[in-house]
């Protein structure tokens, strides 16, 4: 997935920036504060021994489970390409139950705490339909049901009874950024773009969903959708920009899209925004596009910056409860620094919680606080040498890097999602196969 990095322009008019920071469609208005003082117009307007190998004998597997049959795709943890894990975060072992988490690439939500099995292993799923295109996003409501979407704006879906099938959004989506669902008759998609957001009863129909875009008394003529995150379906958050066509500067600001109760209504950012997450609606998190974006709320439409000991910007926002909030500060080439991985127990204090050298990662999701994945591609001096890497979090605050399949090669990991900590299911790009999508489903031994 792109992650847009430019600077927006911030000025439209005088006028215009009043409004800015928060006016909700038709009433309400929001600020930032920064250290607990509000600001005027701001930033924001707001050692598991995991292997590959194949099915045991006589195991039964799905329909379309290909033999990942690479026994001998492991990665040596002494590699100096590998991630170094620094001692555990000080906040790591905060208390509070997990009520849910969504991937940085798929916004899915699961419940429970149940640690990690010793060991999964990887098998590659057969995807009907797919082309030379790459898996962007992963979500699904139960342990068969599956929704798979793509870099060219296809959403491929296994229903509960194993079958596939394949739709192209209508208006000619060009990829799919985000898939969320509160259940099986309640599924959203985002296109990072101006398609806008798109709605499913389950029913393999996706039908537009028009949203409020009246910040300054007129229409926005580019609306762009991205992050999705929900409690169920009278309560549902989707975060992205607005671009206003009004003067030659051409500015975008940000947006907080809000379902609730049916009606839906916006709030405004000054900066487009990328990802949001929550614990609750009183518990949110959203990062943007430019320097430090990383905000919380209390769900009262007023927004603190909250910062994070990075010279990057954050990539990706995910948590499991209120107590266990992580946040990815990404680089996009191996001369920008490690990507770092803070950790926060819910009180605005981020903590490095580990560093990994020369690798873009930008999706993360778990089971729960013992049990969280990390993946992404490792950046090579030569981008012919890249391949995906996937690093996994146990209770014992230590990360370590899991093997993954070397034939087919596995160029990145886009998108992390599963049911449990016993079912788990990695979306990305094969490196050397014609049909470029690669889906892998983790099952223990």
């Amino acid at each position: 997935m792109t992650r847009c990095r430019r600077p927006v322009v911030a000025c439209l008019s005088t006028a215009l920036l009043l409004f800015v920071g928060g006016c909700r469609s038709g009433s309400s208005s929001s600020a930032v504060r920064d250290g607990g003082a509000e600001t005027p117009p701001p930033d924001l307007a707001t050692n598991a021994d995991t292997g590959v190998e194949p099915p045991d004998a006589g195991t039964e597997m799905p329909d379309g489970v290909a033999e990942a049959s690479s026994p001998d795709a492991t990665m040596d943890a002494s590699n100096p390409r590998d991630g170094s894990s620094p001692d555990a975060a000080s906040d790591a072992h905060d208390g509070g139950a997990p009520d849910g988490g969504g991937d940085a690439a798929t916004g899915g939500d699961t419940k429970g705490d149940a640690a990690a099995p010793a060991s999964l292993v990887w098998r590659a799923l057969t995807v009907p339909g797919i082309e030379p295109e790459s898996i962007t996003a992963l979500w699904g409501s139960g342990p068969i049901e599956l929704y798979v979407g793509t870099s060219k704006g296809k959403v491929i879906h296994r229903n509960a009874a194993g079958t596939w099938s394949s739709q192209a959004l209508p208006g000619g989506v060009p990829g799919i950024y985000w898939i969320w669902g509160s259940g099986a008759n309640d599924i959203y998609a985002t296109t990072g773009t101006s398609a806008g957001l798109y709605h499913s009863t389950g029913d393999d129909v996706w039908t537009p969903v028009t949203l409020p875009d009246q910040y300054f008394g007129f229409p926005a003529q580019v609306r762009t959708t991205r992050g999705i995150w929900g409690t169920g379906p009278n309560e549902v958050f989707v975060v992205g920009s607005l671009t206003y066509m009004v003067d030659p500067q051409t500015p975008t600001v940000g947006a907080i899209f809000h379902l609730k109760d049916g009606a839906w209504t916006v709030s405004a950012a000054n900066e487009p925004l990328y990802q949001i997450w929550g614990s609750s609606p009183s518990d949110l998190y959203v990062i943007g596009g430019v320097g430090q974006s990383l905000y919380h709320s209390v769900g009262d439409d007023m927004w603190t910056r909250q910062s994070v000991a990075s010279g990057n910007g954050p990539g990706a926002v995910w948590g499991t409860d209120a107590a266990n909030v992580y946040v990815i500060t990404t680089t996009y080439n191996r001369n920008m620094g490690p990507t770092l991985v803070f950790r926060s127990a819910g009180s605005g204090t981020w903590t490095q919680d580990f560093s990994i050298e020369t690798s873009e990662t930008h999706t993360m999701w778990g089971s729960g606080p013992d049990d969280v994945y990390l993946g992404g591609e490792f950046n090579a001096e030569s981008s012919f040498d890249n391949h995906a890497v996937l690093y996994h979090r146990a209770g014992d605050g230590q990360w370590t890097m899991l093997a993954v399949p070397t034939q087919p090669a596995l160029a990145t990991i886009d998108c992390v999602w599963g049911t449990d900590a016993t079912n788990v299911y990695l979306g990305g790009r094969y490196s050397d196969l014609p049909t470029n999508g690669a889906l892998l489903q983790g099952t223990p031994r």
